[in-house]
């Protein structure tokens, strides 16, 4: 099963940067001219950079020879700049997963302790304050958020940075906890939704009731027997939202100035840079598709109905 997924996710990869290729080569715009800068616009010189770049091949010839790159891990270099399109790469996307994680943190972490909270508060204050705040921090986009957080927090309050990366360590998180928090917020709201769902389902179980009614204690009710059966669903939405905070990086990025990888996607597609935007899409893509499937293998660890039509095949 994880061998055909594989192959699958191969596949979707491959889809995916033939059609942002596609894209890129039909959007209007000549990369030769932007890179000549200030230098003569002549036919001998837009030749020899079309040459060096490879312009002057076909589409399909193009993309081949880009796709050749890429198994080799050469992601070729950037048309604005002339560096290395990899390194570039490597360090906007561990930046860009630096993000993704805080946010995950609170999405993920505050989600399910709130849908807990919310399932076993069920039609009371608690649970319609917390439904409340979730339907808030659905309908308020990432770049809103973040706008608001930034305001209060940094120019109001003073506590946290308005932007940029920061150092190592602490600091780097202390530069990331602003946007982290605002792209999480909106992610957090469908993990608490689910986990509220989800728990009250297990909750209402007459195995449930069965070990209440053995004398089981509340923490063992909830925690053994209804989370863990509760858990596929969850699983699942975290890996949903886990994709959708790195492919949503991009606008809480710009708003708070972050060199990750949807920066870094926003320029090359403003200076027409094709490797960049090529290596940023096909980046963003693999994670997402890499979540999906591990968010697959969990499932093995989880129900055990999955090992068994794992033996059964």
């Amino acid at each position: 099963m994880l061998v055909r997924r594989l192959l699958v996710s191969i596949v979707l990869l491959v889809v995916l940067s033939f059609i942002s290729f596609s894209l890129l080569a039909l959007s209007p715009g000549d990369p030769a001219r932007l890179l000549l800068g200030t230098r003569p616009t002549t036919p001998a010189n837009l030749a020899a950079i079309r040459a060096e770049f490879h312009l002057n091949a076909s589409f399909l010839g193009q993309y081949w020879i880009w796709l050749q790159g890429v198994v080799q891990l050469q992601f070729g270099r950037s048309i604005a700049t002339l560096a290395p399109v990899g390194p570039t790469l490597a360090s906007h996307l561990l930046l860009s997963f630096q993000l993704a994680a805080v946010g995950a943190v609170l999405a993920i972490g505050g989600g399910v302790v709130l849908g807990i909270v919310a399932a076993v508060w069920q039609q009371r204050f608690a649970d319609r304050t917390i439904v409340a705040l979730s339907i808030v921090g659905v309908s308020a986009p990432a770049f809103v958020a973040g706008l608001v957080l930034l305001i209060v927090f940094s120019v109001d309050l003073n506590w946290l940075p308005a932007y940029g990366q920061g150092g190592g360590g602490l600091d780097r998180l202390k530069h990331l906890l602003l946007p982290g928090i605002a792209l999480g917020l909106g992610a957090m709201a469908l993990v608490l939704k689910v986990t509220r769902s989800s728990m009250i389902r297990e909750l209402s179980s007459d195995y449930v009731t069965f070990a209440r009614a053995r004398g089981a204690s509340t923490s063992r009710v909830l925690t053994i027997y209804a989370l863990r059966n509760a858990l596929i669903p969850i699983v699942t939405s975290s890996g949903l939202v886990f994709s959708y905070l790195i492919a949503s990086a991009v606008l809480v990025e710009v708003v708070f100035n972050i060199p990750g990888v949807g920066s870094m996607l926003v320029s090359g597609v403003t200076t027409h840079d094709i490797p960049v935007v090529q290596a940023a899409v096909l980046a963003i893509g693999a994670v997402v598709i890499l979540v999906n499937l591990l968010v697959d293998v969990l499932y093995l660890f989880i129900d055990p109905r999955v090992h068994l039509g794992r033996a059964g095949v």
